[in-house]
């Protein structure tokens, strides 16, 4: 008598593989290119954008990894959400719990400029601190998940992903509410850094809303998973748990958009580029057409 194990695998849908890939091939292009204006762009060194480089990157490398591994052959049977080195999921969750704790360190990193000790600010954080904060939140989850196995990955991003709102949701507040009533005194203090301040809160608070809404399918395939929904694997679950994956890439793709239009300064920069771009095209388009020969009849 034939039984069939309940740790059977299933095919991926092809049609969840070709968003995937092309919302991840779309997206990896999209944050290459801030990266790059960032990284190449002397005006936009600052200690805040390192954060905003570091998500770039995280955005790069889940889209990227997603893209490749379904061209090396990711339609075929697997076990959905298996954490092995370079495996898709083993990048999703530690990107995503990257892009977690980065946000959260641009929380802490505004509530010490405007509430806990703004006038030792520069002191306290330094370009060099930001990168190697940044360079920390990406060793860590990545190792851990790696080690940890899928029940206490989904355990640990599951509590990372409530944990991050409430804290970013404690030091927002409490930002905020410096500002509000102690707004004459910050503005005397550095009225610029002010203004910057609420604009790049305002940015990264939309970031959040944006991560919340896609990584939220995510959250629920944890929770999912921790009561034993997946202990027995079926097309359905594993369908539902691929699309997570396409909720996460447009993630990915949306954050170059919100950079674009919340910030001017790389705004700027951008619309600058395409401009010399463009006029490297027209100069070239007119010799070409300077050097053509016209044959007299």
């Amino acid at each position: 008598m034939n039984t069939t194990s309940s740790t059977s695998t299933f095919r991926a849908p092809t049609e969840i593989l070709v968003i995937i890939f092309c919302l991840g091939l779309y997206a990896m292009i999209t944050n290459i290119i801030v990266v790059i204006t960032f990284l190449s762009t002397k005006t936009l060194w600052r200690k805040q954008n390192v954060f905003i480089i570091s998500l770039a990157l995280t955005d790069v490398i889940s889209s990227g990894s997603l893209a490749v591994e379904i061209i090396s052959g990711f339609e075929e049977q697997v076990e959905p959400f298996s954490l092995e080195m370079f495996d898709p999921a083993l990048t999703f969750f530690s990107s995503g719990t990257t892009s977690l704790l980065t946000l959260t360190a641009v929380a802490a990193d505004r509530y010490i400029a405007l509430v806990y000790a703004p006038l030792q600010y520069d002191i306290i954080v330094t370009i060099k601190r930001c990168i190697a904060v940044c360079t920390f939140l990406w060793i860590l989850p990545f190792f851990f998940y790696l080690y940890a196995g899928l029940q206490r990955t989904c355990l640990v991003f599951m509590t990372s992903y409530f944990l991050t709102f409430c804290i970013v949701s404690y030091l927002y507040y409490n930002i905020y509410k410096s500002i509000k009533y102690q707004h004459n005194v910050i503005v005397q203090q550095n009225s610029q850094e002010l203004e910057r301040s609420k604009k790049l809160l305002k940015t990264f608070l939309i970031l959040i809303g944006v991560f919340a809404i896609f990584y939220s399918p995510a959250f629920v395939i944890c929770v999912l998973f921790g009561v034993k929904f997946y202990s027995d694997l079926n097309s359905q679950n594993v369908s539902f748990a691929y699309s997570t994956l396409v909720f996460a890439t447009i993630n990915t793709l949306a954050n170059p958009l919100v950079y674009w239009w919340r910030l001017k300064d790389f705004r700027s920069v951008l619309v600058g580029y395409f401009h010399a771009c463009s006029q490297v095209n027209l100069r070239q388009r007119f010799r070409q057409q300077s050097n053509t020969v016209i044959p007299i009849n």
